[in-house]
């Protein structure tokens, strides 16, 4: 009986599969170098390469942890209730944006 299926797709798992088998070791080699804790029910996430600092909202504890990237210290600010979304802009250093956004 004849291969009904499409070379096209055939052809195209073949090469995802390559690519895959291709870039894989530099995939793997990412480790996890250290942990650092946050608040209760962690939501959001956003980096400021400016200042190098990490904001997490934290929607069930109502805050938003800072973390300083070059020595992974933390800081925790009051958000408000429930924070969902954390945004920053480089350029209004040192602010981050909050949101709790309910549709």
């Amino acid at each position: 009986m004849k291969d009904r299926r499409n070379p096209v797709l055939r052809w195209l798992a073949v090469l995802a599969a390559g690519i895959l088998l291709w870039n894989g070791p530099s995939l793997w080699a990412q480790t996890v170098t250290t942990t650092v804790a946050a608040g209760a029910g962690p939501v959001a996430v956003a980096v400021n390469p400016v200042t190098n600092k990490i904001y997490v909202a934290n929607q069930n504890s109502d805050n938003v942890t800072v973390i300083d990237g070059a020595t992974n210290g933390t800081t925790t600010l009051a958000a408000g209730d429930a924070p969902r979304d954390v945004a920053v802009n480089p350029s209004l250093v040192p602010a981050p944006l909050l949101g709790n956004w309910r549709c």
